[in-house]
């Protein structure tokens, strides 16, 4: 292409092209080793005079010093791979280059290219610009040619094995620490300081998150479901006319109305407060409104990660969509998903929207919707409590834990940086915790435990809890 397109390069330019024999008895290399030959002959017997042929053909080892003198030789370099990891080939000949005297043309598509800005950057597939880019390569002025390879030579001789050793152990000493300050920011939980404060206090406010505070989190949102002896705890939590209790979660309406729509006065805030609902009227209380079409725009960028990520899905909610990658591979998922929200930032910049990653899942909803504005609204129902306890895992109870008085018993549940005064591990704890609050209500009411079997008979029963959500939802 680069002879066809450009005639004036004909009978000045050779490519020296050294392939190195590799797994020669598989049938796949031995056609492609004659591919390689036929194309070989068909350029110079096109091209080709008596006096110059355009490639010059190389298939055997060569020895380090030969090759580092082809590559010191060599005006340009040109690596074109279609797939590759770390690139090695670009950095030898960059290293070749302590004079900044040769120009690299570096695929697009190799591991290399992260880390080599200065090189001439191509997709191989396009046949066109990669022979207009050898053009340009040959047309750089000397000062050009020296201000690229200087600054790529001087990051190559930087940015060697014992650099890159020393980093890696740097990297792993810096994720150890941040591991250990994400702990020191929230102190453990004190069972006994908590525990006597909720007896002695006479107005109590509970706010619980459900995913991964109270129920561990699961491969698919419908498979993490309340077990009874949770419910029999929120039960016995609520009977106390002196302690509300609240399920502030993302959730929508009909799994709370499932699992918790019998306990009795329970409040339920689905969808991180968008609707709640009251224990008395239970009706279902909507304090905004708002247009939805905007999901018809943020869908199909939903859906275009959901072909990119195998495991990924879309939960469609009635004020949010959320993408989950839990299922997903860890490092590929949290990679697309980092990309997913600065693109979604960047298209919703201008609307009442924001894209939020949560545990797992970026989740685009209306900013109204927040948990913050929950305990407001509940703090108005009665007066001010004396016991105010927010529990929370995710970075939308981040929300919630910033509207509470500063002596508020908030916890964050597990390790990630969080506002909140205390911590704990995992769901199992907070379900530890809720059970010793109960514990001293039941002492205060005298309310049993038996009391939950006659509440949620069907909660036990998974498949039909499933059939009753996906009904609802439909609904």
């Amino acid at each position: 292409r680069l002879l066809s397109d450009y005639p004036k390069w004909r009978g000045k330019v050779v490519l020296v092209q050294v392939a190195v024999p590799s797994r020669e008895r598989l049938r796949m290399y031995t056609r492609l080793r004659r591919e390689v030959g036929e194309l070989v002959s068909e350029i110079n017997g096109e091209w080709g005079t008596p006096e110059w042929s355009p490639v010059i053909y190389l298939r055997r080892n060569l020895p380090r010093a030969e090759l580092t003198a082809l590559y010191a030789a060599a005006d340009v370099a040109l690596i074109t791979a279609l797939r590759d990891g770390l690139n090695l080939v670009a950095k030898e000949y960059v290293a070749c280059k302590p004079n900044g005297d040769g120009v690299l043309i570096l695929s697009e598509f190799a591991g290399a290219a992260a880390e080599m800005g200065e090189a001439i950057m191509i997709n191989p597939y396009d046949e066109e610009r990669t022979a207009a880019a050898i053009d340009r390569a040959l047309l750089l002025s000397p000062a050009q040619r020296r201000d690229r390879m200087s600054a790529l030579y001087r990051r190559v001789e930087a940015n060697n094995v014992f650099a890159w050793s020393n980093r890696f152990i740097r990297n792993l000493q810096g994720a150890m620490k941040a591991r250990t300050d994400r702990f020191a920011e929230g102190k453990a939980l004190d069972y006994e300081s908590i525990v006597n404060a909720f007896s002695k206090s006479n107005s109590r406010l509970l706010m619980l998150d459900y995913d991964g505070t109270l129920v561990p989190f699961a491969n698919l949102p419908q498979n993490a479901q309340p077990d009874l002896e949770t419910i029999e705890t929120l039960i016995r939590l609520a009977k106390d006319t002196r302690t509300r209790v609240a399920i502030v979660s993302g959730r929508p309406r009909a799994d709370l109305e499932l699992w918790f729509g019998h306990v009795p006065q329970l409040w339920l805030a689905a969808e991180h407060g968008a609707i709640i609902r009251s224990p008395t009227s239970r009706e279902w209380e909507q304090p905004h409104h708002g247009r939805f079409d905007w999901k018809n725009r943020v869908y199909p960028v939903l859906d275009h990660f959901v072909e990119r990520t195998p495991g990924s899905f879309i939960e469609e909610k009635e004020f949010s969509l959320v993408w989950h990658y839990r299922m997903s591979d860890p490092e590929f998922g949290e990679w697309l998903a980092n990309e997913l929200v600065a693109n979604l930032e960047q298209m919703l910049a201008e609307t009442h929207l924001r894209a939020i990653k949560g545990q797992k899942t970026v989740e685009v909803k209306p900013v109204w919707a927040n948990k913050g504005d929950v305990f407001t609204r509940l703090k108005d129902r009665r007066s001010e409590p004396d016991f105010i306890l927010a529990v929370g895992d995710d970075v939308t109870d981040e929300e919630l834990f910033e509207q509470l008085p500063d002596d508020a018993w908030t916890i964050h549940v597990g390790v990630n940086h969080s506002r909140a005064r205390y911590r704990l591990d995992g769901p199992a704890d907070t379900h530890n915790l809720m059970k010793r609050l109960a514990q001293v209500t039941s002492r205060q009411t005298n309310v049993g435990t038996s009391v939950a079997n006659a509440i949620l008979p069907g909660s036990v029963n998974p498949a039909k809890a499933r059939r009753d959500s996906q009904r609802a939802t439909e609904i």
